[in-house]
């Protein structure tokens, strides 16, 4: 068992994007809806990672988030509106 704090990456819809750490080795969900601001919804990529992002932020009309659409892009998700603060968590961080 690894003792490696679980970490993601935290895409903010301001362009801002940095390194958040978690408590544990997991991403717990409270923590994870901390971060997006709600209840998640979770988006597979192809490289064993996943991007959480509010569930109801269209719904509560959030700003739109470039910087994880151009992420998202990368993954073939070329018509998916982002918004609100979202986070890129690896898979090995989810129970």
């Amino acid at each position: 068992m690894s003792s490696k704090l679980a970490n993601c990456q935290v895409l903010e819809a301001s362009g801002s994007v940095t390194k958040h750490y978690f408590k544990g080795t997991k991403a717990t969900l409270k923590e994870m809806q901390d971060l997006v601001g709600g209840n998640i919804e979770l988006l597979s990529l192809d490289n064993n990672k996943v991007m959480v992002v509010n569930e109801n932020g269209l719904n509560e009309q959030l700003n739109l988030n470039k910087a994880a659409m151009m992420y998202l892009y990368d993954f073939g998700y070329t018509e998916f509106p982002v918004v609100g603060d979202v986070i890129v968590v690896s898979k090995e961080f989810f129970d």
